[in-house]
Protein backbone atom coordinates (compact mmCIF):
# COMPACT_ATOMS: atom_id res chain seq x y z
CA UNK A 1 0.00 0.00 0.00
CA UNK A 2 1.47 3.36 -1.01
CA UNK A 3 2.86 5.59 1.73
CA UNK A 4 1.02 8.62 0.29
CA UNK A 5 -2.31 6.84 0.75
CA UNK A 6 -1.50 5.70 4.28
CA UNK A 7 -0.27 9.15 5.34
CA UNK A 8 -2.83 11.06 3.25
CA UNK A 9 -0.13 13.40 1.98
CA UNK A 10 2.27 13.74 -0.94
CA UNK A 11 5.35 11.55 -0.53
CA UNK A 12 8.53 11.53 -2.60
CA UNK A 13 9.56 8.79 -2.98
CA UNK A 14 6.14 7.18 -2.70
CA UNK A 15 7.10 3.83 -1.20
CA UNK A 16 4.98 0.67 -1.27
CA UNK A 17 4.60 -0.21 2.43
CA UNK A 18 4.48 -3.95 3.19
CA UNK A 19 3.58 -3.74 6.89
CA UNK A 20 3.95 -1.63 10.01
CA UNK A 21 5.10 -1.95 13.60
CA UNK A 22 5.74 0.08 16.75
CA UNK A 23 8.38 -2.45 17.84
CA UNK A 24 11.68 -2.28 15.94
CA UNK A 25 12.32 -5.98 16.67
CA UNK A 26 9.36 -6.94 14.50
CA UNK A 27 10.17 -4.64 11.59
CA UNK A 28 10.75 -6.41 8.26
CA UNK A 29 11.82 -5.26 4.83
CA UNK A 30 9.40 -2.68 3.44
CA UNK A 31 7.77 -1.91 6.82
CA UNK A 32 6.84 1.46 8.27
CA UNK A 33 8.26 1.88 11.77
CA UNK A 34 6.30 4.13 14.15
CA UNK A 35 8.90 5.68 16.45
CA UNK A 36 6.71 6.77 19.35
CA UNK A 37 7.62 7.93 22.84
CA UNK A 38 6.19 5.31 25.17
CA UNK A 39 7.00 7.12 28.40
CA UNK A 40 9.53 4.58 29.64
CA UNK A 41 11.01 3.88 26.20
CA UNK A 42 11.36 6.32 23.29
CA UNK A 43 10.89 4.67 19.90
CA UNK A 44 13.20 7.27 18.32
CA UNK A 45 16.14 5.50 19.99
CA UNK A 46 15.30 2.37 18.00
CA UNK A 47 15.20 3.93 14.53
CA UNK A 48 18.70 2.58 13.69
CA UNK A 49 17.59 -0.96 14.56
CA UNK A 50 14.41 -0.56 12.47
CA UNK A 51 16.51 0.68 9.52
CA UNK A 52 18.86 -2.26 9.92
CA UNK A 53 15.86 -4.63 9.86
CA UNK A 54 14.69 -3.20 6.54
CA UNK A 55 12.29 -0.38 7.45
CA UNK A 56 11.25 1.63 4.38
CA UNK A 57 9.82 4.67 6.21
CA UNK A 58 9.49 6.18 9.69
CA UNK A 59 6.54 7.85 11.39
CA UNK A 60 7.60 10.06 14.28
CA UNK A 61 7.43 13.50 15.88
CA UNK A 62 8.74 16.72 14.33
CA UNK A 63 12.47 17.30 14.40
CA UNK A 64 13.54 13.66 14.18
CA UNK A 65 15.76 12.65 11.25
CA UNK A 66 16.54 9.25 9.72
CA UNK A 67 18.34 7.71 6.73
CA UNK A 68 15.01 6.75 5.12
CA UNK A 69 11.85 8.79 4.37
CA UNK A 70 10.17 10.22 7.47
CA UNK A 71 6.54 11.19 8.06
CA UNK A 72 6.47 13.83 10.78
CA UNK A 73 3.37 14.45 12.90
CA UNK A 74 2.36 16.54 15.88
CA UNK A 75 0.54 13.49 17.30
CA UNK A 76 2.25 10.41 15.81
CA UNK A 77 0.01 8.07 17.82
CA UNK A 78 -3.11 9.55 16.28
CA UNK A 79 -1.67 9.44 12.76
CA UNK A 80 -0.60 5.81 13.30
CA UNK A 81 -4.17 4.88 14.29
CA UNK A 82 -5.51 6.22 11.00
CA UNK A 83 -2.69 4.67 8.98
CA UNK A 84 -3.28 1.26 10.59
CA UNK A 85 -7.01 1.56 9.87
CA UNK A 86 -6.27 2.20 6.17
CA UNK A 87 -3.70 -0.61 5.94
CA UNK A 88 -5.95 -3.19 7.63
CA UNK A 89 -9.17 -1.89 6.12
CA UNK A 90 -11.61 -4.80 6.59
CA UNK A 91 -14.15 -3.89 9.30
CA UNK A 92 -17.37 -5.48 10.57
CA UNK A 93 -20.63 -3.94 9.38
CA UNK A 94 -21.46 -2.71 12.88
CA UNK A 95 -19.11 -1.49 15.60
CA UNK A 96 -19.97 -0.65 19.22
CA UNK A 97 -17.51 0.92 21.66
CA UNK A 98 -18.04 0.55 25.41
CA UNK A 99 -16.28 2.74 27.95
CA UNK A 100 -16.52 3.23 31.72
CA UNK A 101 -14.67 2.28 34.87
CA UNK A 102 -16.58 -0.93 35.62
CA UNK A 103 -18.80 -3.17 33.53
CA UNK A 104 -17.08 -2.89 30.12
CA UNK A 105 -16.05 -6.54 29.93
CA UNK A 106 -19.39 -7.98 31.05
CA UNK A 107 -21.37 -5.66 28.78
CA UNK A 108 -19.27 -6.45 25.69
CA UNK A 109 -19.47 -10.16 26.48
CA UNK A 110 -23.27 -10.03 26.93
CA UNK A 111 -23.62 -8.23 23.58
CA UNK A 112 -21.56 -10.90 21.84
CA UNK A 113 -23.56 -13.70 23.50
CA UNK A 114 -26.85 -12.16 22.38
CA UNK A 115 -25.64 -11.69 18.81
CA UNK A 116 -24.51 -15.32 18.69
CA UNK A 117 -27.87 -16.55 20.03
CA UNK A 118 -29.63 -14.42 17.41
CA UNK A 119 -27.67 -16.19 14.68
CA UNK A 120 -25.31 -13.32 13.96
CA UNK A 121 -21.54 -13.83 13.82
CA UNK A 122 -20.85 -11.22 16.47
CA UNK A 123 -17.94 -10.76 18.79
CA UNK A 124 -16.27 -8.89 21.59
CA UNK A 125 -12.80 -7.38 21.92
CA UNK A 126 -11.21 -6.44 25.22
CA UNK A 127 -9.90 -7.89 28.46
CA UNK A 128 -10.94 -11.43 27.49
CA UNK A 129 -9.30 -11.13 24.06
CA UNK A 130 -11.07 -11.24 20.70
CA UNK A 131 -13.91 -13.75 20.60
CA UNK A 132 -16.38 -14.25 17.75
CA UNK A 133 -19.20 -16.82 17.68
CA UNK A 134 -22.32 -17.67 15.71
CA UNK A 135 -24.69 -19.84 17.76
CA UNK A 136 -22.22 -22.23 19.50
CA UNK A 137 -19.64 -22.20 16.74
CA UNK A 138 -16.44 -20.29 17.42
CA UNK A 139 -15.48 -18.15 14.41
CA UNK A 140 -12.36 -16.42 15.76
CA UNK A 141 -10.56 -16.33 19.12
CA UNK A 142 -7.26 -14.69 20.07
CA UNK A 143 -5.84 -13.40 23.39
CA UNK A 144 -4.82 -9.76 23.89
CA UNK A 145 -2.23 -8.19 26.21
CA UNK A 146 -4.20 -4.93 26.62
CA UNK A 147 -7.91 -4.13 26.93
CA UNK A 148 -7.58 -1.92 23.85
CA UNK A 149 -4.32 -2.80 22.02
CA UNK A 150 -2.05 -0.39 20.17
CA UNK A 151 -3.45 0.47 16.71
CA UNK A 152 -1.47 -1.97 14.54
CA UNK A 153 -2.38 -4.99 16.70
CA UNK A 154 -5.96 -3.73 17.10
CA UNK A 155 -6.60 -3.40 13.36
CA UNK A 156 -4.82 -6.67 12.56
CA UNK A 157 -7.26 -8.49 14.87
CA UNK A 158 -10.32 -6.62 13.62
CA UNK A 159 -9.42 -7.40 9.99
CA UNK A 160 -8.70 -11.07 10.79
CA UNK A 161 -11.98 -11.41 12.69
CA UNK A 162 -13.87 -9.73 9.83
CA UNK A 163 -12.31 -12.03 7.24
CA UNK A 164 -13.27 -14.98 9.46
CA UNK A 165 -16.89 -13.85 9.20
CA UNK A 166 -17.45 -11.37 12.07
CA UNK A 167 -20.46 -9.20 11.18
CA UNK A 168 -20.76 -7.09 14.34
CA UNK A 169 -18.22 -6.28 17.05
CA UNK A 170 -18.52 -4.83 20.56
CA UNK A 171 -15.22 -3.62 21.95
CA UNK A 172 -14.04 -2.22 25.24
CA UNK A 173 -12.42 1.19 24.87
CA UNK A 174 -10.23 2.06 27.84
CA UNK A 175 -9.33 5.56 29.02
CA UNK A 176 -5.66 4.80 28.29
CA UNK A 177 -6.57 3.95 24.70
CA UNK A 178 -8.65 7.09 24.28
CA UNK A 179 -5.93 9.32 25.75
CA UNK A 180 -3.31 7.68 23.51
CA UNK A 181 -5.47 7.77 20.34
CA UNK A 182 -5.30 3.96 19.93
CA UNK A 183 -8.89 3.71 18.66
CA UNK A 184 -8.86 6.86 16.51
CA UNK A 185 -8.87 4.93 13.26
CA UNK A 186 -12.35 3.58 14.05
CA UNK A 187 -15.82 5.10 13.80
CA UNK A 188 -18.47 3.64 16.06
CA UNK A 189 -22.15 3.11 15.26
CA UNK A 190 -22.92 3.01 18.99
CA UNK A 191 -20.86 4.31 21.92
CA UNK A 192 -21.92 3.12 25.38
CA UNK A 193 -21.16 4.43 28.87
CA UNK A 194 -21.34 2.22 31.97
CA UNK A 195 -20.11 4.43 34.85
CA UNK A 196 -17.18 6.54 35.98
CA UNK A 197 -15.50 6.14 39.37
CA UNK A 198 -12.00 6.73 40.69
CA UNK A 199 -9.47 4.67 38.76
CA UNK A 200 -6.28 5.02 36.70
CA UNK A 201 -5.19 8.24 38.45
CA UNK A 202 -1.66 6.84 38.21
CA UNK A 203 -1.98 7.52 34.47
CA UNK A 204 -4.33 10.52 34.24
CA UNK A 205 -3.40 13.84 35.83
CA UNK A 206 -6.69 14.08 37.72
CA UNK A 207 -10.28 12.85 37.68
CA UNK A 208 -11.41 15.48 35.14
CA UNK A 209 -8.62 14.42 32.78
CA UNK A 210 -9.84 10.83 33.19
CA UNK A 211 -13.43 11.85 32.40
CA UNK A 212 -12.35 13.96 29.41
CA UNK A 213 -10.54 10.94 27.96
CA UNK A 214 -13.74 8.90 28.21
CA UNK A 215 -15.75 11.65 26.51
CA UNK A 216 -13.56 11.41 23.39
CA UNK A 217 -15.37 8.19 22.46
CA UNK A 218 -18.63 10.13 22.08
CA UNK A 219 -17.37 13.52 20.94
CA UNK A 220 -14.78 12.39 18.37
CA UNK A 221 -15.08 8.68 17.52
CA UNK A 222 -18.85 8.18 17.31
CA UNK A 223 -20.30 8.49 13.81
CA UNK A 224 -22.23 11.71 13.14
CA UNK A 225 -25.45 9.68 12.93
CA UNK A 226 -24.38 7.30 15.70
CA UNK A 227 -26.04 6.69 19.05
CA UNK A 228 -24.80 7.20 22.61
CA UNK A 229 -26.15 4.58 25.05
CA UNK A 230 -25.89 5.86 28.63
CA UNK A 231 -26.49 3.88 31.82
CA UNK A 232 -28.23 6.53 33.95
CA UNK A 233 -27.58 4.52 37.12
CA UNK A 234 -23.85 4.77 36.59
CA UNK A 235 -21.81 7.44 38.39
CA UNK A 236 -21.03 10.34 36.07
CA UNK A 237 -24.01 9.75 33.78
CA UNK A 238 -25.71 13.11 34.46
CA UNK A 239 -22.55 15.05 33.56
CA UNK A 240 -22.10 12.99 30.42
CA UNK A 241 -25.73 13.40 29.32
CA UNK A 242 -25.45 17.17 29.80
CA UNK A 243 -22.28 17.23 27.69
CA UNK A 244 -23.77 15.04 24.95
CA UNK A 245 -26.94 17.17 24.84
CA UNK A 246 -24.86 20.29 24.20
CA UNK A 247 -23.18 18.50 21.31
CA UNK A 248 -26.58 17.39 19.86
CA UNK A 249 -25.55 13.73 20.02
CA UNK A 250 -28.38 11.18 19.88
CA UNK A 251 -28.84 9.63 23.34
CA UNK A 252 -30.56 6.40 24.42
CA UNK A 253 -30.76 5.91 28.18
CA UNK A 254 -30.96 2.70 30.21
CA UNK A 255 -31.69 2.16 33.91
CA UNK A 256 -34.04 3.85 36.34
CA UNK A 257 -35.40 7.40 36.43
CA UNK A 258 -32.92 10.27 36.14
CA UNK A 259 -32.74 14.04 36.14
CA UNK A 260 -32.55 15.31 32.56
CA UNK A 261 -30.54 18.44 31.56
CA UNK A 262 -33.83 20.37 31.67
CA UNK A 263 -34.24 19.43 35.32
CA UNK A 264 -37.17 17.07 34.71
CA UNK A 265 -37.27 13.59 36.24
CA UNK A 266 -37.56 11.16 33.34
CA UNK A 267 -37.73 7.41 32.94
CA UNK A 268 -34.87 5.86 31.02
CA UNK A 269 -35.71 4.79 27.45
CA UNK A 270 -35.07 1.18 28.45
CA UNK A 271 -36.33 1.34 32.00
CA UNK A 272 -35.53 -0.88 34.96
CA UNK A 273 -38.88 -0.96 36.79
CA UNK A 274 -38.12 -3.70 39.31
CA UNK A 275 -35.10 -5.64 40.54
CA UNK A 276 -35.32 -8.45 43.09
CA UNK A 277 -32.24 -10.47 44.11
CA UNK A 278 -33.02 -14.18 44.39
CA UNK A 279 -31.06 -17.26 45.37
CA UNK A 280 -30.72 -18.10 41.68
CA UNK A 281 -29.85 -14.62 40.42
CA UNK A 282 -31.99 -11.61 39.57
CA UNK A 283 -35.67 -11.13 38.83
CA UNK A 284 -36.21 -8.08 36.60
CA UNK A 285 -39.04 -6.10 35.12
CA UNK A 286 -37.99 -3.80 32.31
CA UNK A 287 -40.06 -1.39 30.28
CA UNK A 288 -39.65 -0.15 26.73
CA UNK A 289 -42.18 2.27 25.24
CA UNK A 290 -45.58 0.82 26.16
CA UNK A 291 -44.40 -2.74 26.89
CA UNK A 292 -43.24 -4.41 30.12
CA UNK A 293 -41.09 -7.54 30.24
CA UNK A 294 -40.51 -9.78 33.26
CA UNK A 295 -37.40 -11.94 33.19
CA UNK A 296 -35.11 -13.93 35.48
CA UNK A 297 -31.38 -14.00 34.83
CA UNK A 298 -28.86 -16.37 36.45
CA UNK A 299 -26.45 -13.60 37.43
CA UNK A 300 -25.53 -12.20 40.85
CA UNK A 301 -25.34 -8.49 41.63
CA UNK A 302 -27.63 -5.56 40.95
CA UNK A 303 -24.90 -4.01 38.78
CA UNK A 304 -25.40 -6.89 36.35
CA UNK A 305 -28.87 -5.54 35.62
CA UNK A 306 -27.18 -2.31 34.44
CA UNK A 307 -24.82 -4.28 32.19
CA UNK A 308 -27.71 -6.36 30.81
CA UNK A 309 -29.78 -3.30 29.92
CA UNK A 310 -26.80 -1.57 28.30
CA UNK A 311 -26.06 -4.72 26.27
CA UNK A 312 -29.72 -5.04 25.28
CA UNK A 313 -29.76 -1.43 24.04
CA UNK A 314 -26.64 -2.00 21.92
CA UNK A 315 -28.10 -5.14 20.34
CA UNK A 316 -31.43 -3.37 19.71
CA UNK A 317 -29.66 -0.62 17.82
CA UNK A 318 -27.65 -3.10 15.80
CA UNK A 319 -30.85 -4.16 14.06
CA UNK A 320 -32.71 -6.60 16.33
CA UNK A 321 -36.16 -6.26 17.91
CA UNK A 322 -36.47 -6.17 21.68
CA UNK A 323 -39.12 -8.92 21.51
CA UNK A 324 -36.47 -11.22 20.04
CA UNK A 325 -33.79 -10.18 22.53
CA UNK A 326 -35.63 -10.39 25.87
CA UNK A 327 -36.31 -14.17 25.84
CA UNK A 328 -32.56 -14.74 25.41
CA UNK A 329 -31.53 -12.76 28.51
CA UNK A 330 -32.29 -15.72 30.78
CA UNK A 331 -29.60 -17.67 28.92
CA UNK A 332 -26.79 -15.17 29.49
CA UNK A 333 -23.69 -16.55 31.13
CA UNK A 334 -21.47 -14.50 33.44
CA UNK A 335 -17.96 -13.58 32.44
CA UNK A 336 -15.25 -15.81 33.97
CA UNK A 337 -13.80 -14.12 37.04
CA UNK A 338 -16.66 -11.59 37.32
CA UNK A 339 -18.85 -12.59 40.30
CA UNK A 340 -18.40 -16.18 39.14
CA UNK A 341 -19.86 -18.91 41.34
CA UNK A 342 -16.92 -21.17 42.19
CA UNK A 343 -18.68 -23.45 44.66
CA UNK A 344 -20.62 -23.59 47.91
CA UNK A 345 -19.81 -24.29 51.56
CA UNK A 346 -22.60 -25.21 53.99
CA UNK A 347 -25.12 -23.58 51.67
CA UNK A 348 -23.15 -20.35 51.19
CA UNK A 349 -21.96 -19.33 47.74
CA UNK A 350 -18.26 -18.79 47.05
CA UNK A 351 -17.50 -16.32 44.28
CA UNK A 352 -14.48 -15.24 42.27
CA UNK A 353 -14.36 -11.59 41.20
CA UNK A 354 -11.96 -9.25 39.45
CA UNK A 355 -12.64 -6.20 41.66
CA UNK A 356 -9.44 -4.18 42.11
CA UNK A 357 -10.59 -0.63 42.90
CA UNK A 358 -12.32 0.62 46.08
CA UNK A 359 -15.59 1.17 44.22
CA UNK A 360 -15.46 -2.23 42.50
CA UNK A 361 -14.79 -4.07 45.79
CA UNK A 362 -17.63 -2.21 47.49
CA UNK A 363 -19.92 -3.01 44.56
CA UNK A 364 -19.00 -6.71 44.65
CA UNK A 365 -19.61 -6.99 48.41
CA UNK A 366 -22.89 -5.09 48.19
CA UNK A 367 -23.97 -7.29 45.30
CA UNK A 368 -23.25 -10.48 47.23
CA UNK A 369 -24.98 -9.23 50.38
CA UNK A 370 -28.32 -8.94 48.63
CA UNK A 371 -28.22 -12.68 47.86
CA UNK A 372 -27.42 -13.82 51.40
CA UNK A 373 -29.37 -14.58 54.56
CA UNK A 374 -28.06 -13.74 58.03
Amino acid sequence: MLLSFLAQQKCDPDIDIQGMSVDSRFVKKGYLFAAIDGGKVDGVDYIPQAEQNGAAAILTRHGVKANIPVIHAKEPRQVLAHMASRFYDDKPGFLAGITGTNGKTSTANFVAQLWAMLGCAGGSLGTLGVQVKRFDQKVYAKPLTHTTPEPVILHQHIQSATKAGCEKLAMEVSSHALAQYRADGLRYDVAAFTNLTQDHLDFHDNFQDYFDAKKRLFAELLKSDGLAVVNVDGAGSEDLIADLSKRNINIFTTGKSFSSPSGQIEKADLNLDLLIPTAEGLSLRIGYKDRDYEISVPLVGAFQAENILTATAIVMHSGFAIDDIVPLLARLEGVPGRMQLAGTHKGAGIYVDYAHTPDAISTALSAARAHTKG
